[in-house]
């Protein structure tokens, strides 16, 4: 991705687009974060694949927050690409606004996988369980 904004941005119109190389570092280094998050996400849900499926009542928004860090991801592609083609304020801001909403629903994520996490342990530890001595 840095390859191809570095060469659309290389055209003589630099003046225009000089604003828009942090807005993308911006974007990116949220990409990454949300990258992370999704991986930590799977991680914690495979892990959690031989547990009751009670322990999912500890992370009710789990599915909300992985669709909407997906919808925020599908956005923050869209804003960059209208804004690496025509950096016009507008379309600046749409990044910085999708940029915004990408870390926004990465915190989320990141809050319902910790939540799962905690749970799983919960569940996980054998002391934490009933007793089944009479």
């Amino acid at each position: 991705m840095t390859t191809m904004t570095v060469s659309m941005l290389a055209v003589p119109a630099m003046s225009s687009r000089h604003h828009l190389l942090p807005v993308l570092d911006a974007a990116v280094h949220a990409s990454r974060e949300a990258h992370e998050a999704t991986r930590s996400h799977t991680d914690t849900v495979l892990a959690c694949q031989h547990l009751p499926a009670e322990v999912y009542q500890y992370a009710p928004h789990l599915s909300h927050a992985a669709h909407a860090l997906t919808t925020a991801g599908r956005a923050l592609t869209t804003a960059t690409g209208d804004a690496t083609a025509n950096p016009t304020p507008d379309n600046i801001y749409a990044l910085h606004r999708a940029t915004a909403d990408l870390t926004g629903a990465t915190a989320a994520l990141r809050y319902q996988t910790a939540a799962l996490a905690s749970a799983a342990s919960w569940y996980s530890t054998p002391t934490a369980l009933p007793s089944t001595a009479p």
